[in-house]
């Protein structure tokens, strides 16, 4: 787990997060394939050879950072551009200690089936703690030392092997991989070797252009959510801040307004002054850089409410005498959270609700929408709109054609859903929309009002647009593209905005919240790892009905159902777990303390749920009916938990976060003590047999391995496709079909035990 969640970190400021997750779920792929490998041949699954996996795994992980920096630093004289081969070797690398540890695992629990639920509840215990620690690891030390230290720890379980080694020798090279890791990481400690250089950086990322444009990053900061970079172009005298090198944001000048002043930014307060109602108090989510702020405070704005993700971004922009004026100031209350969730427990409304840009591309953990698309849902836009006063704003800049005709469709469907607007034709009057061409590339900006535009108030907002040197997109009555034309007339829906078959810009919600993304079937990033994962997936049953074709009559039965069990396993806890991170995340806001608490809480406690199904003595039946109940009672809890969890997160919205936090982990403690319970109970049952039970063992660890990822894949195919409801759906099938294949299994295991020996 602290390798996943380094690798990540690491992954995410080197290349762009589509890759990042296409790097992620193959790397991961690599527990299932250790466990075939050493399924396929009995002499690697000696337990004595689980000693030399876990060094192999604890070296390999801790050679990967310095490896993946190298690699991602590109080839001298090859300019920016990402070559392939090096993205290929990366994804080798990241491989190699996820063979190494599921090697190790399978060997293992090959040697130890009867102790499968104790060793499986000391693995998820431990992965759970690391889970909850990530935050303070990568927001301290950083993604590259939290890889040096999850490869030292790794190497420590070789010693700790040790006396299963079958010599003397293969003892004393037990100590070898822990003293490399160490040396590793005192290099690391002591002279800050490996390192991130974003100006050698291959991947051609905003920030690379800017350093090799002659400016210098000033200081930089690891965070849980992003590495944050303060950049300085003293040719230009202007100050940015990157966030994992995608993102960035202008740090502006108090003394040289005359360079930020004029951002289309501006217009909402402006506007609001043309009608006579300055605008007072105003939120706004991922100031960043600061710029938002300043340009509120320009406005005469005196109560301005700032909610911002990035810990160490903000750190870094409040050390420099140009933040500390905007985000120091008294009339600035600054909140670490998530705009939507800070904003559920402001009590009074606002004048102005302003998203500039908000958007990190940093990659999350076994999640491909990223947080920020959260903010632009139909569902977020009503919040926004619910918060505002009756003349209030909502102001949305955004990037070009596509996101703006998206938030658009997005915004007409929020007015009519919260009934500010009886239909799409009325709401069609609470929009407007200006571009600014003086930015490079040009930049539109989204109002929508509380209240709509009448004849007056529509030319007004288009002479303020104008004066401050803005084109106009729509102006309610008086400009509006065909499309928009149409639906203002009553013609057309909605959907008229979203004719063009090459792309979809159809409103987004919570439960398919991808806004940045435009493809109309699957995204371009996911079709490779699709197509994979289908050929893996034919692979495997090209196998399973093998396997069950040469088996003997008397053991078909058997041999059909078991692998099942370990498959629906694997793909059933990754689909619910995504589920839970996606829904928990529009409660918890913030995406580290997601990450940290659902996988945390649902590892831990599906350990504990692996101990108590220990503690039972072993059944005289082998055990499969057990792993059918178990199975079943996953299905009711998750199954409640889905039906009750839209009461649960209304009841939650307004909540302090500590409150929020509580209860999600009490919600998730049965899930997971239920969870935890079926694999270990379903290992043990294998080693009830009379005969091949070490290789039954490690290749239910492979089918386990290569099927949570699989698992991971379909979660997200699915929710792009159809949504995150029928994620939860599919995992709770899986878990139905587990009962089912157990059940047949134990049902075929007594009727041959009647029959006699094998």
């Amino acid at each position: 787990m602290a390798v996943e969640l380094s690798l990540a970190r690491l992954l995410s400021a080197l290349y762009f997060q589509p890759l990042v997750y296409l790097l992620l779920s193959v790397a991961v792929l690599g527990l299932g394939l250790g466990a075939a490998l050493v399924a396929a041949i009995p002499a690697l699954r000696r337990v004595d050879r689980a000693v030399g996996w876990a060094a192999f795994a604890g070296v390999a992980a801790t050679l990967l950072a310095p490896a993946a920096l190298a690699l991602a630093h590109g080839v001298p004289g090859r300019g920016g551009s990402l070559a392939t081969v090096p993205t290929i070797l990366t994804l080798a690398l990241a491989l190699l200690p996820y063979v190494g540890i599921g090697a190790s695992l399978a060997s293992v629990f090959a040697a130890r089936p009867a102790a499968s639920p104790g060793l499986y509840a000391a693995d998820l215990i431990a992965a759970g703690a690391a889970a909850a620690l990530s935050v303070p690891l990568l927001a301290g030390p950083g993604a590259v030392a939290g890889l040096l230290f999850a490869g030292l720890a790794l190497a420590l379980a070789a010693p700790l092997l040790a006396p299963t080694a079958s010599t003397i020798r293969g003892r004393s090279l037990a100590w070898a991989a822990p003293v490399v890791a160490a040396m590793a990481v005192a290099v690391h400690a002591a002279a800050g070797v490996p390192s991130l250089d974003y100006a050698r950086l291959a991947t051609p990322k905003p920030i690379v252009g800017t350093l090799t444009g002659g400016a210098s990053i000033e200081t930089s900061r690891w965070g849980a959510l992003a590495r944050a970079d303060l950049v300085v172009d003293r040719g230009l005298g202007t100050q940015t801040l990157y966030l994992d090198g995608a993102a960035g944001s202008l740090v502006p000048d108090p003394n040289r307004r005359d360079r930020w002043g004029l951002d289309i930014g501006a217009l909402p307060y402006a506007v609001a002054d043309r009608f006579g109602a300055s605008a007072e108090r105003a939120f706004l989510i991922g100031p960043g850089g600061g710029l938002d702020v300043a340009l509120a405070r320009a406005a005469g704005v005196d109560d301005i409410v700032a909610a911002e993700l990035s810990r160490a971004g903000i750190a870094l922009v409040r050390a420099t005498a140009e933040g500390a004026v905007w985000y120091d100031a008294d009339d600035v209350r600054l909140l670490v959270d998530e705009g939507r969730s800070a904003l559920r427990r402001e009590a009074e409304p606002f004048d102005v609700i302003a998203l500039s840009h908000v958007v990190t591309q940093a990659a999350e953990v076994r999640q491909f929408a990223l947080t920020e698309n959260g903010l632009y849902t139909v569902e977020a836009f009503g919040e926004y709109l619910s918060a505002l006063t009756s003349s209030g704003a909502l102001s949305v800049k955004l990037y070009d054609e596509l996101t703006l005709t998206r938030a658009l469709a997005t915004a007409l469907t929020a007015l009519v859903a919260e009934e500010i607007a009886a239909d799409p034709a009325a709401a069609t009057r609470h929009v407007f929309a200006a571009l600014d061409r003086r930015s490079d590339p040009p930049a539109p900006l989204l109002l929508v009002r509380n209240t709509p535009f009448d004849l007056d108030g529509a030319v007004a907002a288009a002479r303020t647009a104008e004066a401050l040197g803005f084109g106009l997109l729509a102006v309610p009555g008086l400009l509006e593209p065909p499309a928009l034309a149409s639906i203002a007339a009553g013609r057309a829906g909605v959907d008229a905005l979203d004719a063009d078959p090459t792309t979809d810009i159809s409103p987004t919600r919570d439960d398919r919240p991808f806004f940045f993304r435009f493809d109309p079937g699957l995204p371009r990033q996911v079709r490779p790892l699709a197509v994979g994962g289908a050929a893996i997936l034919a692979l495997a049953v090209a196998l399973w009905l093998l396997s069950v074709v040469r088996a003997a009559p008397s053991v078909r039965t058997e041999r059909a159902a078991r692998p099942l069990v370990f498959a629906g396993l694997g793909a059933g806890f990754l689909l619910i777990e995504s589920w839970l991170l996606q829904v928990t995340g529009l409660v918890l806001g913030s995406p580290s303390l997601t990450l940290a608490l659902v996988v945390g809480a649902l590892l831990v406690s599906s350990g504990l749920g692996s101990a108590l199904a220990g503690r039972r003595p072993p059944s005289p039946g082998g055990g499969w009916p057990r792993v059918a109940r178990a199975a079943l009672f996953v299905t009711i809890v998750a199954g409640i938990l889905v039906l009750a969890w839209p009461l649960v997160a209304d009841q939650l919205r307004t909540a302090p976060r500590l409150v929020r936090a509580g209860v999600v982990a009490a919600l998730l403690l049965p899930l997971g003590l239920a969870a935890g319970m079926p694999f270990p109970t379903a290992l043990a049952a294998l080693g009830s047999a009379r005969r091949g039970v070490e290789r039954s063992v490690a290749t239910a660890w492979a089918v386990n391995g290569i099927f949570s990822v699989l698992g991971g894949l379909g979660a997200t195919i699915l929710a792009l496709r159809v949504g995150f409801p029928a994620v939860a759906a599919a995992g709770i099938a899986c878990y139905v079909a587990v009962a089912a294949a157990a059940a047949w299994t134990g049902a075929a295991s007594r009727t041959r035990s009647r029959g006699g020996p094998d």
